[in-house]
């Protein structure tokens, strides 16, 4: 079993040492292991907030909030110091439905770093619910620094919100987090529409699409057990009588949150994005 000490996970024999940052503290190099490989995952962005409007006028959901950036470096262990500040992304925070009125934007996500060797960007808040289209969060971008690049997961921009059928969370590869799902609402006909799912990550299908009649969308799943990102929360549904549904909360590390849906007349809050993460292998 995992051993955490201040939100540290320690693992790992006499040949190797892997430790798991999942809040911001201290890496202290070991001794004899000539490689340090290193992944960030920089926090998701939020989704945005669904319309609240009465009948007859468009109440589109809040877009799906973007991916944080994953970026993975090996480094001679002597070229770094015996210690080393490790920063973890803060989630990118929801944004509120709106009460008659357009939905909050969803907020971005922190920046992830380890030392002043590598640096992930937050994944990019989506805009909420207005009376047609709510444009989705952008992917974070990642500064490469020094070492040996493995692995630079380009970000991926979100699913978008609409008043009439949401866009899909976009897909990430295996090691990315996934993207929220837009959020769905109710058309000026008065017509409802369900939210989308989120994006798949590694760690499988992103949070599931919320129903018409203000369903919820659902959370994205956790990568740690492939030690990948998380997939994407899905985005709410539209409610033409009653509050939009709910976004879901991007899975950690790194993954978006789905856009709340368009009420009559209070919008469905947005999902909140992901935190970040920072994995130390040495060997």
């Amino acid at each position: 079993m995992a051993t955490f000490v201040n939100g540290v996970e320690q693992g790992g024999g006499a040949t190797s040492v892997y430790t798991r940052f999942t809040s911001t503290g201290t890496w202290t190099k070991g001794t004899d292991l000539p490689t340090v490989y290193v992944e960030l995952f920089s926090g998701g962005g939020g989704g945005g907030g669904g319309r609240g409007a009465s009948a007859g006028g468009g109440r589109s959901g809040g877009g799906g909030g973007g991916t944080g950036a994953a970026l993975s470096r090996t480094f001679p262990a002597a070229s770094l110091g015996s210690t080393e500040t490790v920063t973890i992304g803060a989630a990118g925070a929801l944004g509120a439905g709106g009460s008659s009125a357009d939905g909050a934007n969803g907020g971005d996500g922190g920046d992830t770093s380890f030392g002043s060797w590598i640096k992930s960007n937050g994944g990019g808040g989506a805009d909420g619910g207005n009376t047609t289209t709510a444009m989705e969060g952008s992917g974070g971008s990642t500064v490469e620094g020094d070492g040996t690049l493995i692995n630079n997961e380009p970000a991926r921009s979100a699913g978008r919100g609409n008043d009439t059928a949401a866009i899909l969370g976009s897909t990430n590869s295996y090691s990315g987090a996934g993207t929220g799902g837009g959020g769905s609402g109710v058309t000026s006909g008065n017509t409802e529409a369900a939210g989308a799912a989120g994006g798949i990550s590694g760690i499988g299908a992103g949070g599931t699409a919320g129903a018409v009649n203000g369903g919820a969308g659902g959370p994205g799943t956790a990568g740690a057990a492939k030690e990948c990102g998380g997939s994407g929360g899905g985005g709410g549904g539209g409610q033409d009588s009653g509050t939009g549904g709910a976004g879901g909360a991007g899975g950690v590390p790194g993954a978006g949150g789905g856009g709340g849906g368009g009420g009559t007349t209070t919008g469905g809050a947005g999902g909140v994005g992901a935190k970040g993460e920072v994995r130390v292998w040495e060997f």
